[in-house]
């Protein structure tokens, strides 16, 4: 796929989402090679409202600039049971990066009461663990964000907690295929859940410390809303750049 392909399919994905889809996926020819230009753009919508999806489609186009083929899947028939049972979907990255987003809130949410009772009493080593499993959640969480990023954008992702802290750096400075995605201040403290995913990798770190641990857990949502503002900053500003 050409780059100034992938910007414009970026840029319709964006404005399909603002429109109220949930997910976008783009599948056929386009997804392993470079298309001819009279050869259509194939995309798939679901949650996008049936009241714009005809709204929707003029702006695609308008965005795309050639022959585009819209599925809605929602829809119940042969052609959507086909590309959902056979694999040929392929989301564009923003909506996994959101999807990503959401299913994080959802697990802070989940642990929302034991947070807040932690606030203002220690935990016992019951909800310790449960904490623990908590920052466990987000740091991997955090890393698969730094990994759709990096990757969605060339480059190449290593794993270790070494590479994932110089991974948060890099994405605080631009580069020659984006600008830069999240603040050096985020940065610095996403690494600190990195370190905490670490260090508990350890045999010794089953004796959990609450004092070390406390700030993480309590800014836990403070962290999680600052990187979601800061990713959906990046993602509204950035269709050019695809």
């Amino acid at each position: 796929m050409t780059e100034d392909l992938k910007k414009m399919i970026l840029k319709a994905a964006d404005m399909l989402q603002s429109y109220g889809a949930k997910e976008v996926f783009f599948f056929g020819s386009v997804v392993k090679f470079d298309a001819a230009v009279d050869r259509p753009i194939d995309l798939a919508v679901s949650g996008l409202p049936p009241d714009v999806f005809y709204q929707g489609m003029g702006s695609v186009l308008s965005v795309i600039k050639r022959p585009c083929n819209l599925v809605d899947l929602d829809e119940i028939n042969p052609h959507v049971e086909y590309l959902k049972s056979h694999g040929k979907l392929q989301p564009d990255l923003f909506s996994r990066v959101r999807n990503e987003l959401g299913q994080l809130n959802l697990m802070l949410d989940r642990y929302g009461t034991l947070i807040d009772t932690v606030r203002r009493v220690e935990p016992s080593p019951v909800e310790l663990i449960a904490l623990a499993g908590v920052l466990q959640l987000l740091s991997s969480g955090f890393e698969k964000l730094c990994t759709l990023i990096t990757t969605g954008y060339g480059g190449n992702f290593a794993k270790g907690s070494l590479c994932v802290a110089e991974a948060f750096e890099r994405m605080a400075v631009p580069d020659r295929r984006r600008p830069a995605v999240i603040s050096k201040v985020l940065a610095e403290q996403l690494k600190s859940y990195t370190g905490f995913r670490q260090a508990f990798l350890h045999p010794y770190s089953y004796d959990l410390n609450w004092a070390k641990m406390r700030m993480l857990v309590l800014e836990a949502e403070e962290i999680l809303l600052i990187f979601e503002a800061e990713l959906n900053c990046f993602m509204k500003s950035n269709a050019s750049f695809g």
